[in-house]
């Protein structure tokens, strides 16, 4: 048994070492934005508010891009209440706090390149650059959607304020919730 291991184990050596699939170091490409976060580079903002009735039901969120343009990627949105319209908007605002955001490489501790702030007071909106509206499979039930970045990266212009309008058009209160993943842009 002992001689089988060694042959085959002899024999497998001896072929990779004349194949050209392995000749010289293996190379795995990956997509920019995978390996942006494993470098540290892919911060996530975190929100969530409670919307009044689809009278008054409105939540604002803004971002002031610095002198550098900033990808957005990922994006998670979750309502207890449908239909929720989502907007955004180039356009300037006020007040709000800081979202809570985080590195996605938890063991670094670099400031984000632009803040999220929610609870904006927005300036005059003009019309939505791109939007979509959640609603719920059922009556009464929860509308989530996740839009991975290999399907919807959305880059924004440099020295740019941007807001997001988030619309209740349910008949009551909505909890609303949300994750961007964003990136600066070399």
């Amino acid at each position: 048994m002992k001689r089988l291991t060694t042959f085959l184990g002899l024999a497998l050596a001896a072929l990779l070492a004349f194949s050209p699939v392995f000749a010289g170091p293996v190379t795995i490409n990956q997509p920019e934005d995978v390996n942006s976060a494993i470098m540290g580079k892919v911060y996530r903002a975190e929100f969530s508010a409670t919307i009044a009735t689809a009278t008054t039901g409105t939540y604002y969120i803004g971002l002031t891009t610095p002198n550098a343009p900033i990808r957005v990627m990922g994006r998670a949105y979750s309502s207890s209440e449908s239909p929720l319209t989502i907007e955004l908007f180039e356009a300037t605002f006020s007040a709000g706090a800081n979202a809570r955001t985080l590195n996605r490489d938890l063991s670094i501790a670099t400031s984000p390149p632009a803040q999220f702030v929610s609870g904006v007071t927005p300036g005059a909106l003009g019309t939505a650059i791109t939007g979509l509206t959640l609603r719920a499979p059922t009556a009464g039930g929860t509308a989530q959607v996740s839009i991975n970045s290999d399907d919807s990266i959305l880059t924004l212009k440099r020295n740019t304020s941007y807001v997001v309008r988030f619309t209740n058009g349910g008949g009551v209160n909505a909890i609303v919730s949300g994750a961007i993943d964003y990136r600066q842009v070399p």
